[in-house]
């Protein structure tokens, strides 16, 4: 972002009463203004540190988590059944 070019520009978003005051309320709590919550939340997802995932992004990830967790499950049942100690599941 050019350091030098004005901010006169907006941008607007639709949200529920609840919403908005509860946002204003952590801003507030963290001493800051709600223009300066979401300038800091824009700059962050500009350069990269806050990212939006998409439904298949979310879905693929859960699936190779419950892969993960099956095989992990699978083998320390069989450290227990080795051991001679066998815990139900």
């Amino acid at each position: 972002m050019n350091t030098e070019e004005k901010a006169d520009k907006r941008l607007a978003v639709r949200v529920t009463q609840s919403l908005k005051d509860a946002f204003n309320e952590k801003a507030r709590q963290l001493g800051k203004t709600e223009s300066q919550t979401l300038m800091a939340l824009v700059l962050q997802f500009v350069g990269g540190e806050i990212a939006i995932e998409n439904d298949s992004n979310i879905k693929d990830r859960l699936q190779r988590l419950e892969e993960e967790f099956a095989a992990l499950k699978q083998a320390s049942s069989g450290e227990f059944i080795a051991s001679g100690t066998r815990i139900a599941s």
